[in-house]
């Protein structure tokens, strides 16, 4: 974890001068390089939808499809985990996805009726996201291979929902513009710019280690 919600609070309130009466309570024992399974505390599910650990890291990747006409796998066992919609061809995409040699996932191929939600009671193909090394996983990453395969397999297809920029960077994005997306040059963009919030955070840090 990068950093927490109270020191990005803590900076928040010095970089934009607001004028609030902020108090952090710190979780004790806590540590910024130490998986939540090793952590202190006791895992607790965030939402009906994320039950387990592995679904908050799937999550993360996959959270995005809720803006797309792909079920992110809700009404399934395995929300975010399990990703797919009638139209797809499960073992084409596993392929694409494992091709692309992202560490610290698998990628197989399945069928799943969704109890509710997107495509309820209907046939759904798709790949379940596996993570298999948490330490390794990069869920920016993963997620771009993710978009850019969907677009590519079924332009005609997968579509993008009103907000779908907010989950990236607040741009104007297209099917087009992900099937020939350059995942690159993308990351290392990005990569730069949380640089630099990590650098003015780095002020406002509670916790060891450091960023």
């Amino acid at each position: 974890i990068p950093w927490t919600l109270g020191e990005l609070a803590h900076y928040l309130v010095a970089a934009q001068g607001l004028r609030v009466d902020l108090t952090v309570i710190r979780a004790a024992g806590w540590r910024r390089d130490r998986l939540w399974n090793l952590q202190a505390y006791p895992w607790v599910p965030p939402s009906p939808n994320i039950p387990t650990l592995d679904s908050t890291y799937a999550y993360a990747a996959t959270g995005i499809l809720q803006a797309t006409t792909v079920s992110e796998g809700r009404g399934t066992c395995k929300p975010f985990e399990y990703i797919g919609a009638p139209f797809l061809d499960g073992h084409d995409l596993a392929e694409r996805l494992t091709a692309a040699g992202l560490p610290g996932t698998g990628f197989r191929e399945l069928f799943f009726k969704p109890g509710f939600n997107k495509y309820a009671g209907q046939a759904c193909g798709g790949v379940h996201l596996q993570v298999t090394d948490r330490r390794r996983f990069d869920p920016l990453r993963v997620q771009l291979h993710l978009l850019k395969a969907l677009a590519q397999q079924a332009p005609g297809t997968f579509r993008l929902e009103a907000g779908f920029g907010l989950w990236l960077d607040g741009g104007e994005w297209s099917v087009g513009r992900l099937a020939g997306l350059d995942i690159a040059s993308t990351l290392a963009a990005w990569r730069k710019a949380s640089a630099a919030l990590a650098a003015a955070l780095r002020p406002h840090l509670l916790y060891r280690p450091p960023i």
